[in-house]
């Protein structure tokens, strides 16, 4: 199809930009769906600006829908790897999934490009903090990647398990006698627990922040 002359682009970018400050108006009222869709609308007029996906994803992690809230920001990222504020949504979304180790990476990725990033330095914070407060945290997710234990994670009752972990070394007390737990545990903290009592207990960190742009 032909190009849009330049006075129809720059009409259309103008309702994007009002779409997106009523958007940002929303999110402040804490109407976490109404921003999100909002935002949507700004993006159908403009899916090359960042901003708008950047502002969803804050959106959709408010709302506690991780999953969007890290492709928004993986959008984000993608129409603009430069700017260093898609790594701290990605970071975060990625801290709301318990995908920890890799929301340390997402937020170390943004500091080489912004190196004095407040919002990334803290992200990062947070993260490691709640990694240190609970080694288990993110234990499912962890769990699935490691091919030893693929059979295990084929059996519902195993998984229930480890979602009961993730909440902390003070669940094992609920979790009942199986040893493959303890291998699991021993695995994870590269120790080896057969025939050992659980850890000592801990408490989960702090979850993430954020806001619009």
């Amino acid at each position: 199809p032909d190009p849009e002359p330049p006075h129809a682009m720059a009409a259309s970018n103008a309702e994007a930009e009002a779409f997106k400050a009523q958007g940002n108006a929303a999110l402040s009222a804490q109407k976490f769906d109404e921003a999100a869709d909002l935002y949507t609308k700004a993006i159908e007029l403009d899916p090359s600006n960042h901003v708008y996906f950047s502002n969803r994803s804050a959106a959709y992690l408010s709302a506690g829908n991780g999953a969007k809230a890290l492709e928004d920001a993986e959008a984000c990222i993608a129409a603009n790897p430069t700017w260093a504020k898609g790594f701290s949504r990605k970071g975060a979304a990625l801290h709301k999934l318990q995908r920890l180790p890799e929301a340390v990476a997402a937020f170390e990725q943004g500091l080489t490009i912004d190196p004095s990033n407040a919002a990334l330095k803290s992200g990062l914070e947070d993260v490691k903090r709640a990694m240190a407060a609970n080694p288990f945290s993110d234990i499912v997710a962890w769990c699935s990647t490691q091919p030893r234990f693929a059979a295990h994670m084929s059996d519902p009752a195993f998984v229930s398990r480890l979602k009961l972990l993730s909440g902390g070394p003070q669940m094992l007390s609920t979790i009942g006698d199986d040893p493959r737990i303890m291998e699991v545990i021993g695995a994870r903290l590269g120790i080896d627990l057969s025939g050992a009592g659980g850890p000592p207990g801990g408490a989960a960190g702090p979850g993430p922040s954020d806001g619009k742009t």
